[in-house]
């Protein structure tokens, strides 16, 4: 994870985002790479020159204060300000600076909330090839020695997804705590494909936790993972053909919403 890629719309959550983002780069010995988007809600106004400008002005001053306050920590980094939608923006950074990891900050939502305010984290969290971690407005970032993947425990394939889930356990020395979720009315799990996740997890302290599923699936791991006083949340986003995507609710996106840790989404390769 030598290069971080971090949006940023210098809120407070966007500043905790970058503070977690800063002690990723530090123990990776690894690169930031701040940029804020900026862009008008529509296209033909009489003043849309001059609010432009003004919205230049604030992206760079914004930004400026940033590199001030970055420059004492001994991280290298960068900013850059943009003007275009916020998801492509991101897009095209990763791709640009070759990104393994983007950190932003998400404000939590319920309800229709998760539409219209969580709209654009959620997109992002699916729309970059590289790990996204999501810091939640809510709660406090404590020390990482436990972090759960939750998944369905009968995993095949490339492990190449998980070996990034690896490298961010390492950086902090966290056990990964492997963890499926069964309906308890429904099938016993009968396959339990822990060599892949050993392979997978190599070099890191592994656990392996079956749970019942007692209320929603996202409150479910949420719960374990404050009674077992985790520090990260990790799950792999599926990719879902165009009639699949019409019906499925991104569990991704569900607990990303909810939860009170911070949240890395893995993606298939």
């Amino acid at each position: 994870m030598k290069t971080i890629i971090v949006p940023t719309d210098f809120s407070e959550n966007a500043q905790k985002a970058l503070e977690l983002a800063l002690d990723i780069a530090r123990r990776a010995n690894g690169r930031l790479v701040i940029f804020n988007a900026y862009d008008l809600p529509y296209s033909q106004n009489v003043m849309t020159t001059s609010l432009l400008d003004i919205m230049k002005n604030n992206s760079e001053e914004g930004l400026a204060d940033i590199a001030e306050n970055l420059k004492e920590t001994g991280v290298p980094f960068t900013t850059e300000s943009r003007l275009g939608n916020p998801i492509r923006s991101v897009k095209e950074v990763v791709k640009k600076e070759d990104g393994d990891l983007v950190v932003l900050g998400t404000k939590g939502a319920s309800g229709i909330e998760e539409v219209l305010i969580g709209s654009n984290a959620a997109s992002i969290l699916h729309a970059v090839d590289c790990p996204v971690l999501a810091v939640p407005a809510k709660g406090e970032l404590g020390e990482v020695k436990r972090i759960v993947y939750a998944c369905d425990l009968n995993e095949k394939g490339e492990t190449g997804a998980l070996s990034q889930l690896r490298t961010l356990a390492q950086l902090y020395e966290a056990e990964i705590m492997v963890l499926h979720v069964q309906d308890p009315d429904g099938p016993e799990l009968k396959v339990i494909n822990k060599p892949y996740y050993e392979k997978a997890f190599e070099g890191c302290a592994v656990s392996f936790h079956i749970v019942d599923q007692n209320e929603s699936l996202e409150k479910t791991i949420l719960k374990f993972a404050e009674v077992n006083k985790v520090g990260l949340l990790s799950m792999m986003a599926r990719r879902y053909g165009f009639l699949q995507g019409l019906f499925h609710k991104s569990m991704t996106s569900q607990v990303a919403f909810h939860t009170r840790l911070p949240f890395l989404t893995l993606h298939e390769y």
